[in-house]
């Protein structure tokens, strides 16, 4: 994924995002937002702390995959930590709400 990336011009790192060195050579503090997507929720917490350490004004996203691990990702510095396949869930159910509704 990385080459097609930097195909279509995307500056990529390829890198742990829990070391202070990956998120600095990213350049994650001049960054707008920053979002941990790994399929692993405690290594996207470790990155969650690690970046919110070195830069506690970036809004962090991250992907979760249990309920309680929200409220950690939050006080690890996280902005926002969802659970993919609940707004998948939702968002199937509010099509199939339009649809029957129609």
């Amino acid at each position: 994924k990385t080459d097609l990336l930097s195909d279509l011009g995307y500056k990529v790192v390829l890198g742990d995002f829990t070391k202070e060195e990956t998120l600095k050579m990213a350049n994650a503090g001049s960054a707008r937002a920053i979002v941990f997507a790994s399929d692993d929720e405690h290594v996207n917490l470790f990155g969650i702390v690690t970046a919110h350490h070195l830069y506690p004004k970036l809004r962090i996203i991250s992907r979760a995959k249990e309920e309680p691990t929200i409220p950690k990702m939050h006080r690890g510095g996280a902005e926002l930590a969802v659970i993919p396949e609940v707004l998948a869930a939702l968002e199937m159910s509010n099509n199939i709400v339009k649809t029957v509704s129609i």
